[in-house]
């Protein structure tokens, strides 16, 4: 795989994804597919450019690639003012294809493609992974496994979560500022419907890992209360949302626990940093939501 930046023209500068894998093909197209509705709909993302047979994927033999335009600016940092600007573009898109659903035009949103954070997919996937390493998981961390099982359950049972378009990787390191000072979100690879409340639990727990093997992870009250205002000047939670916010900050750390910890059980799991940071992020996720849904239901407060 390679990530190329472009000259296309005097005019043009792209990027280019190229993959030589299987099934990345439908990947991109979905990638695309989702660009494209963002630019439609007006919000600031990069744009595909189609290739000559007019299309967003380009394939030859077994690669495939997808060209985009490329977003000029500064990366986004962990300050304080930066997370409230990246909590108002996530809820700024959540609003937007919240706004469509219940429209003329729901059909545009009902026809694309589901995010990592899709339910009906994201849980039988990661209890695939996990439930069958339960007789190899070692005692000092059985309780983090139980959790994380239990985490996937409950959210498999809630009900009457609003689904929106999600990031479901939205973080400072996934966001520019363009020379007029707008933040642009990037990285759409993992984008697509699902629960707007895992988005936006999943960039609260994000922002606390500017140094991600720094342990143990502090709750950071004014990073939370960042995101929380920034996502709030464009939408508000609902109650089933405010009432699912703890599994929803420890439902990113259940998916990265599915990816990663049959590697991590056949190797020298004690010495895994990998398994530190899952660990980590466990342990202050019950503080994180609790401080989230203070800030939440302050801001609801103030509102109203």
């Amino acid at each position: 795989r390679g990530v190329y930046r472009i000259h296309a023209s005097s005019s043009t500068m792209g990027v280019l994804r190229t993959f030589r894998q299987n099934n990345v093909t439908t990947a991109l197209l979905r990638q695309a597919t989702i660009l494209e509705y963002l630019a439609r709909c007006g919000y600031s993302a990069p744009r595909p450019i189609m290739t000559l047979a007019h299309k967003p994927v380009s394939c030859y033999q077994d690669w495939s690639a997808l060209f985009t335009t490329f977003i000029e600016g500064t990366n986004a940092d962990f300050s304080y003012a930066h997370l409230t600007d990246l909590g108002a573009c996530l809820g700024r898109l959540h609003k937007l294809s919240e706004q469509v659903m219940m429209g003329t035009t729901a059909s545009s949103v009902q026809i694309l493609p589901g995010s990592r954070f899709q339910l009906s997919s994201a849980i039988p996937y990661a209890l695939s992974q996990l439930l069958p390493e339960a007789h190899r998981v070692p005692m000092e961390i059985w309780p983090l496994y139980r959790g994380l099982i239990a985490t996937l359950h409950r959210i498999q049972q809630t009900i009457n979560l609003p689904i929106t378009l999600v990031h479901a990787d939205s973080q400072p390191h996934h966001a520019i500022y363009t020379a007029s000072g707008e933040m642009i979100l990037t990285n759409w690879g993992s984008a697509g419907m699902g629960p707007a409340i895992l988005d936006v639990s999943y960039l609260l727990l994000l922002s606390h890992l500017e140094k991600p093997e720094c342990f143990p992870i502090r709750p950071n009250a004014q990073a939370i209360a960042a995101v929380v205002r920034g996502y709030c000047q464009q939408r508000e939670l609902t109650d089933q949302e405010h009432a699912v916010l703890p599994d929803a900050v420890r439902f990113g750390i259940a998916l990265s626990s599915a990816q990663q910890l049959p590697s991590i059980l056949n190797g020298q799991w004690r010495k895994s940093t990998q398994l530190q940071t899952l660990q980590a992020c466990y342990d202050v996720s019950t503080d994180i939501a609790s401080l989230a849904l203070h800030h939440f239901q302050q801001e609801a407060t103030r509102a109203s």
